[in-house]
């Protein structure tokens, strides 16, 4: 089953994300945080981000890259990584309103649910 859903995310005063998702395969949201990477910019969402979430009794983790669209600045786009392998397992784009990241995302083709940490 493909995998696509919506997401928000709004940014700490220390950098890092606090949002929710939700997708079509699951029946309520789930709370999603991200810690920023050493070295990027904490004011902007164009950054590298460790992420976790939990679904039922399960938690994951991936890395999650936020960048600027090439031809559209107002849009973003982000991939989710397998933290082990750096594989992709999402992509997504959104944009920014009243400081607030909100998008879209799916899952890639052939490309396996991250793994539970």
């Amino acid at each position: 089953m493909s995998i696509y859903g919506t997401f928000y995310f709004t940014k700490t005063k220390s950098g890092n994300l606090l949002g929710e998702f939700i997708n079509n395969g699951l029946k309520n949201f789930i709370v999603e945080s991200a810690n920023i990477n050493e070295g990027f910019c904490k004011e902007k969402f164009e950054a590298e981000y460790t992420t976790n979430w939990l679904e039922d009794e399960n938690a994951f983790a991936s890395k999650l890259i936020i960048e600027r669209d090439i031809e559209n600045k107002k849009m973003f786009n982000l991939t989710w990584l397998d933290l082990k392998s750096e594989k992709p397992i999402f992509s997504g784009i959104g944009f920014k309103k009243k400081k607030i990241l909100i998008g879209k995302y799916s899952d890639q083709k052939n490309n396996d649910r991250p793994t539970a940490v």
